[in-house]
């Protein structure tokens, strides 16, 4: 996965976001055509592609309400869900997949994008307490309605300084590409955060974390 040369955040309906100032790069990474892969669905989105192209599908995993967790290795042996009241209900059918493709993939993955969000992110992750110990693939993570999650894609060690640098990327609402974000405490044209930058709290555009926003997949 790259980046697209067409350097522009398209939304879900094909229109072009309105502020395109606060983007580095955007992911060549599909949206879909619908309001759904927002901001930690585009998370869940990396994490699932990164497990399919290991063909670990028993790892994209992600809880919903109540007991039922989404699987993609028991969804390709024919296990559907169902709403039922006020509860996610799982059900066996006989809709087995031999064959494991992307498109299984990503119609699996629209049902996580419906009943998944900040808290699942939340609950599969836990906190870092130290921001210098941070890597690529840990996550900044705000639960709620509306909360909000980032990724951290890349980090680099200034080897002078010690200084630890990191890129974020992010989806957001209403569902969009995933682009790399700019540091909005920098003037230049820059991409890059340092964990120095993380005291209390971590300024981003669109959205200010609070240092224990910061985790790391269990």
């Amino acid at each position: 996965m790259g980046f697209r040369k067409d350097n522009t955040v398209y939304l879900y309906n094909h229109e072009p976001k309105q502020d395109q100032s606060s983007h580095y790069a955007v992911l060549d990474l599909s949206t879909g055509n619908e309001d759904l892969q927002q901001c930690a669905d585009a998370i869940m989105r990396l994490r699932a592609e990164y497990f399919f192209s290991q063909k670990a599908y028993r790892k994209i995993d992600y809880p919903a309400s109540g007991a039922v967790h989404f699987n993609f290795e028991r969804y390709i042996k024919g296990e559907r869900y169902r709403v039922s009241g006020q509860k996610m209900i799982a059900f066996q059918t006989a809709d087995t997949l031999a064959i494991q493709t992307h498109d299984q993939l990503l119609k699996f993955l629209r049902q996580v994008f419906i009943y998944c969000g900040t808290y699942t992110v939340e609950e599969q992750t836990y906190s870092i307490k130290k921001p210098e110990d941070l890597q690529p693939g840990d996550v900044f993570v705000k639960a709620g309605y509306p909360g909000h999650a980032m990724i951290v894609m890349d980090v680099a060690v200034n080897k002078s300084s010690g200084d630890k640098i990191f890129l974020l990327a992010q989806g957001f609402m209403p569902a969009q590409d995933m682009h790399i974000v700019k540091n909005p405490l920098h003037t230049t044209n820059d991409p890059w955060y340092s964990v120095t930058e993380i005291s209390e709290q971590l300024f981003t555009p669109g959205y200010t974390f609070n240092k224990a926003a910061l985790r790391r997949w269990k």
